[in-house]
């Protein structure tokens, strides 16, 4: 009987360790710092490292300061966060390491300092801030906006951190009745936030999907999914689309239960999916009971010239 209270602690340890595991490191930094960041209303910007398009991978072993964060905490107090990013070698991907700092003084001074969260084996990291709206290589960055990208275990992740009082316009003087504030995001507001505001942060950001994705080249994924029963089969993830979402019609006529790909919305295009009609149209104009996927089905509509016709199990135009 002695040993069982020891024996139980390690039980409950390993338990704790291996939920603790579970918990994606990436989404842990993303919920950790988007409150932090979101308040930034200044940037102190490296051209070296900003909007590059490409990888950085100079100097190897290093810590590089990619930029400084001058934010508001909740009471309205300036606050100050350097973003650091140690350069992976070459022979030794697994020495990427991406973290985010609270400083009172310069950033180049705080290197080593305890960092509020961090990313580790992480590599090919671009980070990207734009005065304008931008598109670069099929891929869109909002501006006022800060894009962070990289890959960790071969998968490739962009974090979104949108700076609501940023402005990148140079400030003019002020006349008689012009507003303090910054053409910033929203426009005359000012915003304040801290952890104690997770709950409205956003699922953490995933983007899923390429510009070049389409029915036709068959690489268009699925982001929510039902089966002929109107049973859920593929949970909702239509929000971490990097390009959108649309609805189609699958294998089934239920209601509000339609499947959704991630991608642009070609749909009545011949050869890509119909536009879905509304569900009571349809029963209207003859919807059979067990399913919306056959030739010539109202549950869906095309260009003028083309008709419904099933495809596996999605009603295209042909």
């Amino acid at each position: 009987m002695k040993y069982v209270f020891p024996v139980i602690i390690l039980i409950n340890f390993i338990l704790f360790s291996s939920c603790i595991r579970g918990i994606s490191k990436i989404d842990y930094f993303y919920q950790k710092t988007f409150p932090l960041i979101i308040s930034t209303y200044n940037v102190d910007k490296s051209e070296l490292y900003l909007n590059t398009h490409s990888p950085l991978s100079r100097p190897p072993s290093t810590f590089i300061n990619l930029v400084g964060l001058h934010s508001l905490d909740e009471n309205f107090k300036k606050k100050t966060y350097c973003l650091f990013y140690k350069v992976p070698q070459k022979s030794n991907k697994s020495l990427g390491r991406l973290q985010l700092i609270s400083t009172k003084k310069s950033c180049q001074n705080e290197i080593n300092s305890k960092p509020i969260a961090f990313i580790n084996g992480i590599q090919e990291l671009m980070i990207h801030l734009n005065d304008e709206d931008t598109i670069v290589e099929r891929k869109m960055f909002f501006k006022n906006t800060l894009y962070i990208e990289f890959k960790k275990d071969e998968e490739s992740r962009t974090l979104v951190f949108p700076l609501y009082n940023y402005s990148s316009k140079k400030k003019e003087t002020f006349k008689r009745f012009s507003t303090s504030f910054n053409d910033n995001i929203l426009k005359g507001i000012k915003i304040s936030m801290t952890t104690r505001d997770l709950e409205l942060i956003p699922d953490p950001i995933k983007t899923i999907g390429e510009y070049s994705d389409t029915y036709l080249n068959h690489n268009l994924k699925i982001c929510h999914n039902f089966d002929k029963r109107c049973k859920e089969i593929s949970k909702y993830s239509c929000n971490k689309c990097k390009f959108g979402w649309f609805n189609v019609v699958g294998n089934n006529n239920c209601k509000n239960t339609t499947l959704k790909y991630c991608g642009r919305n070609r749909c009545g295009e011949k050869g890509m999916p119909a536009c879905v009609r509304g569900h009571e149209a349809a029963l209207k104009m003859g919807l059979e009971n067990n399913n919306g996927c056959y030739e010539y089905s109202p549950a869906g509509y095309c260009n003028v010239g083309l008709r419904t016709s099933c495809d596996g199990n999605v009603l295209i135009c042909l």
